[in-house]
């Protein structure tokens, strides 16, 4: 992300359109990474309420939790193509 900055800030103003590219991916980076600190709060969170509370007595399959890892990529995919979208098409 540093480097496509750098590129832009020596280079964007000599070209509009990489300038607006450049601009895209340092949002789209930035977007990206926000999704996957936000993603790992709540996995991370949600560890640490198992471990608080005594869930020994729950004897979850593990598909459970691939189901789980499955709907936060599907909601993160769903963010990012919603941002896709929007920059593209509004």
């Amino acid at each position: 992300m540093l480097a496509v900055y750098v590129y832009r800030v020596i280079v964007g103003h000599q070209s509009p359109l990489i300038d607006e590219h450049a601009k895209e991916n340092i949002n789209f980076q930035l977007s990206y990474q926000l999704y996957f600190l936000c993603f790992m709060i709540f996995v991370f969170g949600i560890n640490g309420l198992s471990s608080f509370f005594d869930v020994s007595a729950i004897d979850l399959p593990p598909l459970f939790a691939i189901i789980g890892v499955g709907a936060g990529f599907i909601i993160i995919g769903i963010l990012l193509l919603h941002g896709f979208l929007y920059s593209y098409f509004w």
